[in-house]
C-alpha cells in the first residue's frame, strides 16, 4: 500500500481527556486520522462519511459511537477496533455508575464489542467486566502507557496527601473524594490538596466538613498538576471502582506512595508498592496516609510503572493492532 492506511478515530471526549489524545497522537504518527467527536445522534451522518474514508475505525469506549462506527464498518466492508475503557461494561447501582444501568446502551456497548473486528481493553479487571458481559473471550488487553520522563520526581517530597479529579456528584463515591475529604479530618497535621474540577452541587455536599488542612485547588494546567504530583509524598486513590487510574499512574512516576482502594484496576496498577485501605473508611485512610508519609520514599511505585507501563509499549502494541486487522488477523490479542 503506497499511502499511509487510513484511520477514522471516534471519541465522547469534549476536552479530549489525556489518555484520549494520546492514543489519537500515537496513531497519527503512524497513520492518516480523521477525528470524529460524537456528542448526539446527529453526529451519526459524520462518522458514517469518516468510515467511508477510511480503512479501519478506531472508537474509544464501547458506547453509542461505537456501535455506530462498528456498524457502518460492517456495511462498508471495513475494519473496526474498539478500546473498552471501563464505564461501558460496568453496572454498580449502589453508587449508580455504569453504562450498564440502562438497557438500552448496554445492547449498543455489547453490539460494539462483538461486531468489531477488534476489541481491546486498558486492563484486566475491565477485560474480564467486558468478557462477562459479551461472552466474548479473545478481548485483547493493551494497557496504558505513561512517559516517564516527563513524569518524574522533582526536588524534595513535603508531607502532603493529594488526590486528582473533578470533584463532582459522582465521583464523591466513585473515586471516593467524599472518603478523602473526611480523611483530613483524621489528620490535621497533614496538608490535603485535591485537584480538580469542583462542580457546585458536590461542593454543597461537603462544604459542611471540609477541614482547615483541605485545600480544593481547582483545575489547573498541566505543568502545574505535574508539581503538585512532584511536591505530594502521598497520591490518594480510595475509589469504588477504577477501569484503571491514569493521575495515580502519573503521581507513582513522581515518586508518590499510593493510598488506595481493592477496586477495580487498581491492583494491576500498584501491586505491592502502596498501601490497601477499605473502601469508605476515613480513619483508616488517614492512618494509612499518616504511615505514608513518614516512609518517604515512593521510588518502588515509580520503578513500577516506568517497567510495567512504559508508553512505548503501548505505542506498540496499538500499531500492530492495526496493521493486523488491515492485514485480515482479527484476533483479540494478548
Amino acid at each position: 500500500m503506497a499511502d499511509k492506511p487510513r484511520v477514522l478515530f471516534v471519541h465522547i471526549s469534549p476536552d479530549r481527556v489525556s489518555f484520549v489524545k494520546k492514543d489519537m497522537d500515537i496513531l497519527a504518527r503512524h497513520f492518516e486520522v480523521r477525528e470524529v467527536f460524537y456528542r448526539y445522534r446527529r453526529d451519526v451522518p459524520k462518522v458514517a462519511r469518516g468510515t467511508l474514508w477510511a480503512d479501519v475505525t478506531f472508537s474509544w469506549f464501547a458506547w453509542d459511537q461505537a456501535a455506530w462506527a462498528v456498524r457502518f464498518s460492517r456495511m462498508l466492508g471495513r475494519k473496526s477496533i474498539v478500546i473498552v475503557g471501563g464505564f461501558d461494561v460496568i453496572s454498580m447501582p449502589e453508587i449508580s455508575y455504569g453504562n450498564l444501568l440502562n438497557p438500552r446502551p448496554a445492547k449498543r456497548t455489547r453490539y460494539a464489542i462483538t461486531r468489531a473486528t477488534r476489541a481491546i481493553a486498558i486492563s484486566q479487571s475491565i477485560r474480564e467486566d467486558a468478557q462477562r458481559f459479551t461472552g466474548r473471550q479473545d478481548i485483547g488487553l493493551i494497557y496504558h502507557g505513561f512517559d516517564s520522563e516527563a513524569f518524574k520526581p522533582s526536588g524534595p517530597k513535603q508531607p502532603i496527601a493529594l488526590t486528582v479529579g473533578t470533584l463532582n456528584l459522582s465521583n464523591l463515591k466513585r473515586k471516593g473524594m467524599e472518603t478523602f475529604v473526611r480523611a483530613a479530618q483524621f489528620a490535621p497535621e497533614i496538608p490535603f490538596r485535591l485537584v480538580g474540577k469542583v462542580e457546585q452541587d458536590a461542593f454543597d455536599l461537603i462544604m459542611g466538613f471540609i477541614p482547615d488542612n483541605l485545600t480544593l485547588v481547582g483545575k489547573v494546567d498541566s505543568k502545574t498538576l505535574l508539581e503538585e504530583m512532584q511536591k505530594a509524598a502521598v497520591y490518594v486513590q480510595p475509589s469504588a471502582h477504577e477501569g484503571f487510574g491514569c493521575s495515580l499512574a502519573e503521581a507513582m512516576l513522581c515518586g508518590d506512595i499510593p493510598v488506595v482502594t481493592n477496586a477495580g484496576a487498581i491492583p494491576e496498577v500498584v501491586g505491592d508498592t502502596g498501601t490497601y485501605v477499605p473502601r469508605e473508611d476515613p480513619e483508616a485512610t488517614a492512618m494509612a496516609v499518616r504511615q505514608a508519609v513518614g516512609m518517604k520514599d515512593g521510588a518502588r511505585a515509580r520503578t513500577r510503572i516506568a517497567e510495567m507501563f512504559p508508553l512505548s509499549k503501548r505505542e506498540a502494541a496499538l500499531v500492530a493492532a492495526v496493521e493486523e486487522v488491515l492485514g485480515g488477523k482479527a484476533g483479540g490479542g494478548s
